[in-house]
């Protein structure tokens, strides 16, 4: 994940943000949990909205908990915070893992940067263990990543073709199991991961065309002529992906955490955008 899905907390109640909290701290405690002091590596923001989407389908038993955050600077501080864990942040926090794992073995290749292949190193018994347990996601997750850094090494400028790799991995993440609702939150996390993809790259494009770095949207921006014309192609590029993330969202049987989950969608990914 990229960062990109927050909720757009100007548009929550007092109460949506207290749950949206609790969730969010849950996965930080269920890391700490599993891996110590290392899940200050490790979690990603985004994996909040997929803990609260799942739950408001699936409605699993969660477990009230109390949680002691800690912070350092400039004086130790601890608060209370309550958070919801349950089976779905489980599985939320153990797909954390496997793309922080991820995400350091491939600086590693990239950067040889050494303290990326030790973060890579510190979670690599972690990541075997969720391999074994979750093997579908698994493969697919690798089998993008792969397709991926071939495409970013060749310079492909095909946005559909190399974002279709990220919307694929966040596809099988989404689709925790092979039921009923399988194809529905395959696909929108398909969406979803194109949309982030795109968004990354986009955020990204300035710095990288200084720094003469692959980005996969110079074709576009090449096409478009103008710097207006390019953040016009790629805006309405990525509210065409929102839409089909929206047209989803509406089939699927969510008893709880609406608000949330629509704040997310309709207002939180693009928020930073203006």
């Amino acid at each position: 994940m990229f960062g990109y899905i927050n909720v757009n907390t100007c548009n929550l109640s007092e109460k949506e943000k207290n749950l949206y909290e609790a969730y969010y701290y849950g996965i930080v405690k269920e890391l700490r949990s599993r891996i110590g002091i290392r899940q200050r590596i490790v979690f990603r923001s985004d994996m909040a909205f997929l803990n609260i989407l799942l739950e408001g389908i699936y409605g699993t038993r969660t477990k009230k908990e109390k949680y002691n955050l800690l912070r350092f600077a400039p004086f130790k501080i601890v608060s209370k915070k309550v958070v919801y864990r349950g089976k779905i942040t489980e599985y939320v926090a153990e797909m954390n893992i496997v793309l922080a794992y991820h995400n350091y073995l491939d600086d590693w290749r990239d950067e040889r940067c050494i303290c990326k292949k030790l973060f890579c190193d510190c979670l690599k018994k972690e990541y075997l263990k969720i391999v074994k347990k979750y093997p579908r996601q698994i493969k697919v997750i690798e089998k993008n990543l792969m397709q991926l850094s071939i495409y970013e090494k060749n310079g492909e400028d095909n946005i559909e073709l190399v974002s279709q790799t990220v919307g694929e991995m966040v596809g099988e993440i989404f689709a925790w199991k092979e039921d009923q609702y399988y194809e529905e939150l395959k696909m929108l996390g398909f969406y979803i991961g194109k949309l982030i993809y795109i968004l990354d790259a986009y955020v990204d494009f300035e710095y990288d065309m200084k720094k003469k770095l692959y980005n996969p949207l110079t074709k576009i921006r090449e096409d478009a002529g103008s710097k207006e014309d390019f953040e016009s192609m790629c805006k309405i590029f990525m509210e065409s992906l929102k839409q089909e993330c929206s047209k989803i969202y509406v089939k699927l049987p969510i008893f709880m955490h609406n608000e949330i989950i629509e704040n997310v969608l309709y207002s939180g990914i693009m928020y930073d955008l203006g």
